[in-house]
């Protein structure tokens, strides 16, 4: 609560004039973060061109915001509260829900070569473990290569989108 008073410039009594308790700001950044990641879905499916492209030429920026230190270390706390807080855990997992529902249906109107609803759901859970991941090893690693990620990370996208085997 102190860190979060001193970013809004805040005072801890005057934000609980907004919230209830720290589960109501928890759940603010689950929401928070799930719109910010549904816009960007949306801008990429408004993108000309082949959406899946798209989300390789996206990589540099995704990997900026799961590599920011600030941010990877506030999914770690939200996270590490959902395992100890049904409510927050219910949260977390509609939000998730929410965001792997979306993401299938952007693969399925970009046509998906012959996916199945299979390969499509493994693909998206690919795509949350690599870009959580990222977040995850910046706070165990942060001087790691971002350039050299995102270059590993574009190849397996593109294995990722290509047809199933």
């Amino acid at each position: 609560m102190a860190q979060i008073a001193t970013q809004s410039g805040m005072s801890v009594g005057h934000i609980y004039r907004y919230f209830a308790g720290k589960d109501e700001i928890i759940k603010a950044i689950v929401q928070h973060n799930l719109e910010e990641v549904t816009s960007r879905f949306l801008e990429l499916e408004r993108a000309p061109g082949n959406l899946f492209q798209a989300l390789i030429d996206g990589v540099d920026d995704s990997v900026g915001k799961a590599a920011d230190p600030e941010r990877a270390a506030l999914v770690l706390e939200v996270r590490a509260e959902a395992g100890r807080n049904p409510e927050v855990a219910m949260s977390v997992q509609a939000a998730d829900q929410t965001l792997r529902e979306h993401l299938a249906r952007v693969f399925h109107r970009a046509g998906a070569p012959d996916w199945s609803n299979g390969d499509v759901e493994a693909r998206v859970e690919m795509m949350a473990l690599i870009f959580e991941g990222v977040s995850l090893r910046m706070i165990a690693h942060p001087d790691l290569d971002r350039n050299a990620l995102s270059e590993m990370i574009r190849r397996t996208l593109q294995a990722l989108f290509s047809p199933p085997v």
